[in-house]
């Protein structure tokens, strides 16, 4: 599990070759099956561009990739990727299947008689000065109860792995 700060930027990568280049040196040294990827920080578009790295994921066998990014073209950030050697047979983005998961925070990937969950938890952003509160306090809250409630319904399912990514 890795919080890349922005898959463009991973590793101070100038371009996508640089950025295939430093991907296959993690994988040929660490050999993992899967690879969680937080703070991506792009977008679908961006990530189909990304020719380089998608066949360097596909030459060592990371068939079954799946991302989530933050909708809003405008913003760029959070995001998650679930990178995979092994076939992931289901996977849902978002905490609660009512929920539009437009920051790219969350994916479920069923693998394997396992649960697979990649997240990137929230911040609840800098303390405003002037209020004497954190901006994005309820929305830290909401996504912190979701994901227990999550965790908690996949539990009676299966056995689970949890990235430990947490921001506390």
């Amino acid at each position: 599990s890795l919080n890349v700060n922005g898959l463009p930027s991973f590793g101070k990568m100038s371009n996508d070759e640089q950025l295939s280049s430093h991907l296959a040196d993690i994988i040929n040294r660490i050999q993992p099956d899967m690879i969680l990827l937080q703070e991506i920080k792009t977008h679908m578009h961006t990530i189909a561009k990304m020719t380089s790295m998608l066949t360097t994921l596909a030459r060592n066998g990371f068939i079954y990739n799946h991302f989530n990014t933050c909708e809003d073209p405008t913003r760029g950030y959070s995001g998650t990727a679930t990178l995979s050697r092994i076939k992931i047979e289901k996977t849902t983005k978002g905490l609660t299947p009512n929920e539009k998961d437009d920051e790219g925070r969350v994916i479920v990937s069923h693998l394997c008689g396992l649960i697979v969950v990649n997240n990137y938890t929230p911040t609840s952003g800098m303390l405003d000065e002037a209020t004497g509160d954190h901006p994005r306090k309820s929305f830290r809250k909401s996504f912190d109860e979701n994901l227990l409630k999550l965790l908690q319904k996949l539990k009676k399912e299966i056995h689970i792995l949890k990235n430990p990514y947490l921001r506390v």
